[in-house]
């Protein structure tokens, strides 16, 4: 059948629909699809398969998705009424919402077809005059057949590129995962309001076992990065082909709560309000060499770290409000590694363990863990000392007695926890270690432990950033007269007088109170206090930088509290630990 009879059935079907008298806009669909999928076969495309998306607002998604039917996705279609001037909808809010997200979209007035390819305008063709069909309410001349049919072809013809870089693959899966966060929040208001629903019921699970204050809103945000971060991390495992239905057979046993999550989302039956774009994240994925950018890195030492955009890329695209907020700033890997080295020093040099971090003595806790990056830095310093004096016959056994028994971590925030467990998974195989089926990374059966370690690492978090509000008023102030340059040497009355718990930076001009352990307390192996001032040495101090010294006292002094707290906590970690797996 040629391209203008299947066109011109296409302007039989639609004036058809016109001589009810009371079309709408969806009256069209049909012959809309009927027409994708007589060109599809046409064209030699028998896989394909033209679904009308379900709509529960205006702003929910596109009309129409094109995919094979299993999970390769060709692009999508917007319609709107025949009598819709396009030039007024291409500036709307709605369709730059989806320009921003898919990179393959029609926009349609069923006659008129605009050509979208990573948000920009690449191809238009006019089937026929809508005010023919419309006012006239009869069959308009067909126009321009083969455009048409050539802007079709381009349509049909994209697949998405590859292979991404990890800095781009985490922009599309953060466009994506914010346009499947609001269809989440629609759904769950529609199940609330018939108070039945598969989100009411992870709703309520979610607020009893890890946020109860959990509102709708940060629910589905919380929900749609564990779908993205669920599906990246089956992918690391996946080898030939991956699709959202595949997906639970590769998420690894050692995040339990990805695992039961993904039972509904692999194997149960999805609203399909969410489906497409659950499906549109998969493919992403899919033309991502996920395995090969870790492997690259983890194994050979190429390129940088991924964990830096799967992180910190994701979320600065995905939501940078909630990045500012959370204090999402991924460590550079030397800073990273000279503080874990000096703490493997310290702890042989000042705590008379021989091993370092490799001794059975040391716990480690890290109260807002991020990525893990600290921790996975010092298992691997722990291992290379251990194997280095004892050798590697009993490195696997080193592993799994001492850092996975006495390695602990705590974060709340479902993407970086996620990605948290891969790094650590990867760290454990590269250092001889796979973790087994049923083996988890430990967590306190305590919810309100588990919350109250993480409370308190937020505000570690918020204290060493310099701005929590318990800084608001300092604990030190700034006395005496003079210039407030600092001196450079002792000699000169550069110093601290344990005594009276005065900073001197000259002879006439201190900081007060300082209390010895605030003074003397250190972090990446400096005594912070001091070093502060040593850099600055011959110079006059501004009234902010006086102000900021202020707070960096009370930062380190509420620091020293905190870690008590933690100290305190810690015993009851230890007492009940819980392998995550929810039933």
């Amino acid at each position: 059948m040629s391209p203008k009879t299947i066109l011109n059935r296409y302007l039989k079907k639609l004036t058809e629909v016109v001589s009810t008298g009371d079309a709408r806009e969806e009256s069209f669909y049909p012959a809309l699809k009927d027409l994708l999928q007589e060109f599809s076969q046409t064209t030699e495309r028998s896989d394909i398969h033209v679904t009308v998306l379900p709509r529960p607002t205006e702003a929910g998604n596109p009309d129409f998705r094109i995919w094979d039917g299993i999970g390769h996705i060709v692009g999508y279609m917007e319609a709107k009424s025949p009598s819709t001037d396009l030039n007024k909808v291409a500036f709307s809010e709605q369709l730059q919402r989806y320009l921003a997200t898919f990179p393959n979209l029609i926009l349609t007035n069923f006659l008129e077809f605009w050509l979208f390819r990573d948000g920009l305008r690449i191809a238009t063709a006019r089937l026929a005059r809508p005010v023919i069909l419309t006012e006239l309410q009869t069959r308009p001349p067909i126009e321009n057949a083969d455009e048409v049919w050539a802007l079709l072809e381009h349509f049909f013809q994209f697949s998405l590129p590859g292979p991404f870089t990890a800095e781009e693959l985490a922009v599309e899966l953060a466009k994506r995962t914010r346009f499947l966060r609001d269809i989440v929040l629609q759904q769950l208001t529609m199940e609330q309001g018939e108070d039945v629903g598969p989100l009411v019921g992870f709703y309520e699970a979610f607020q009893k076992f890890l946020i109860g204050s959990l509102e709708p809103r940060d629910f589905a945000d919380l929900y749609a990065q564990t779908v993205t971060y669920g599906l990246f991390a089956a992918r690391t495992r996946a080898t030939n082909g991956f699709t959202r239905r595949g997906a639970f057979d590769h998420i690894p046993h050692s995040i339990g709560i990805l695992r039961e999550l993904f039972r509904f989302i692999s194997l149960g039956e999805l609203p399909e309000e969410m489906e497409w774009i659950v499906d549109d994240i998969a493919e992403v994925l899919a033309a991502a060499e996920v395995s090969k950018m870790l492997v690259q890195y983890y194994r050979e030492g190429k390129g940088g770290d991924p964990i830096v955009h799967f992180y910190e890329t994701f979320l600065a695209y995905y939501d940078p409000e909630e990045r500012e907020r959370r204090g999402v700033y991924y460590t550079p890997e030397p800073v990273v590694s000279y503080i874990v080295h000096s703490l493997h020093a310290l702890l042989k040099e000042k705590f008379g363990m021989a091993d370092g971090l490799a001794s059975k003595e040391v716990t480690l806790l890290d109260p807002a863990a991020g990525t893990m990056t600290f921790v996975a830095r010092a298992a691997e310093t722990a291992t290379h000392e251990f194997t280095g004096k004892y050798g590697a016959g009993g490195r696997k056994e080193f592993l799994r007695t001492h850092i996975l028994r006495n390695y602990y971590a705590f974060e709340l925030m479902m993407a970086p926890y996620a990605v948290g467990h891969l790094k650590m998974a990867f760290f454990l195989e590269e250092l001889g270690h796979r973790l087994d089926e049923d083996e988890r990374i430990p967590f306190p059966d305590d919810r309100d432990v588990f919350v109250s370690l993480a409370e308190l690492g937020q505000r570690l978090v918020d204290l060493h950033l310099l701005r929590s509000p318990e800084l608001n008023l300092p604990l030190a102030r700034f006395e005496g007269k003079g210039d407030c340059r600092i001196a450079k040497t002792k000699r000169d009355g550069f110093g601290y007088d344990p005594q009276t718990e005065r900073v001197y930076i000259n002879p006439n001009q201190y900081f007060t109170p300082v209390p010895v352990q605030v003074w003397e307390h250190p972090i990446g192996g400096y005594q912070v206090c001091e070093k502060w001032l040593k850099d600055r040495r011959k110079r006059i101090l501004g009234l902010d930088e006086i102000r900021n010294y202020c707070r960096i006292v009370t930062a380190l002094a509420r620091t020293i509290e905190i870690q008590e707290e933690i100290d305190a906590l810690y015993s009851r970690v230890e007492e009940r630990l819980l392998m995550l797996e929810i039933q």
